[in-house]
């Protein structure tokens, strides 16, 4: 798959995103094949990252696959898919990247094979050597996925939490279809004055949805993924994807105790 620059200005985002990938390997992270740059024939410079091909796409992207269903992904798929995306995640954190735009349009999700899931896009990821200077973007992130840390002074160049809270508001909507809080303005300026208004009042959470009834469990899960303070939130994505075995290791108790026979719990 072939990614081409349109956007004028943007050439080192671009480029960055192509040196990120080219020196980080994870099976959940789409593979940098190469990354081309070129003049055509106006001695313009024209830019290329080649990725590994991912079958189904976009249909099998996870914004796609929420987008098309009814009320929601089966949680007995979208667990195992974000339990991959964690260890994932848990990888770029630990060699010093922050992704700070994890959202569904970002993640791959094909149908019956989570363990082939896979994060894509670091056009705005920021490594941690990158710490010291000036970021060039207003917005690190969509902000309907964005935690209130980015709100705060000093804080729009994320933490691993913040990819975490990022991970539950997917989670969240792959489970409803729904955003847990409501969505913010399509303008850019007004969703950023939205969204700092809201990060300075904590909103609460609704678990109203039918699936939550099916399955409570989750409810402290997400609970914990969208704390609005970021101490409160998991440590890490790997505490996170530790916490949703938990829950696959109690369905699949459950579901052993019914062959035998046993009363669930």
């Amino acid at each position: 798959a072939i990614k081409e620059l349109h956007i004028s200005g943007q050439s080192n985002r671009f480029i960055r995103e192509a040196k990120v990938l080219q020196k980080l390997s994870h099976p959940g992270l789409v593979k940098c094949v190469d990354f081309i740059e070129m003049q055509d024939a106006t001695d313009a410079t024209l830019y290329f990252l080649v990725l590994e091909y991912l079958p189904g796409m976009p249909a099998a992207g996870l914004h796609q696959r929420i987008r098309k269903s009814a009320n929601g992904l089966d949680p007995t798929e979208v667990l195992p898919l974000f339990t991959r995306y964690l260890d994932c995640l848990e990888y770029l954190h630990g060699e010093g990247v922050i992704h700070r735009d994890i959202k569904p349009g970002n993640l791959y999700a094909p149908v019956g094979h989570p363990e082939q899931a896979k994060i894509f896009d670091l056009g705005i990821g920021l490594d941690f050597e990158d710490m010291g200077t000036k970021s060039n973007y207003t917005v690190p992130g969509s902000v309907d996925f964005m935690a209130p840390d980015y709100a705060m002074h000093g804080s729009q160049r994320g933490s691993p939490q913040t990819d975490v809270y990022a991970t539950g508001v997917c989670l969240y909507q792959a489970l409803t279809k729904c955003l847990p809080f409501p969505r913010l303005p399509d303008q850019e300026a007004e969703a950023w004055r939205a969204y700092c208004e809201r990060a300075h009042r904590p909103l609460v959470v609704k678990f109203d949805n039918p699936v939550f009834q099916r399955f409570p469990e989750l409810v402290p899960l997400i609970r914990r993924a969208l704390a609005h303070k970021a101490q409160e939130r998991f440590k890490s994505a790997q505490e996170m994807a530790g916490a949703i075995g938990e829950i696959l290791g109690g369905g699949e108790r459950r579901r052993k105790e019914g062959v035998d026979g046993k009363p669930g719990t």
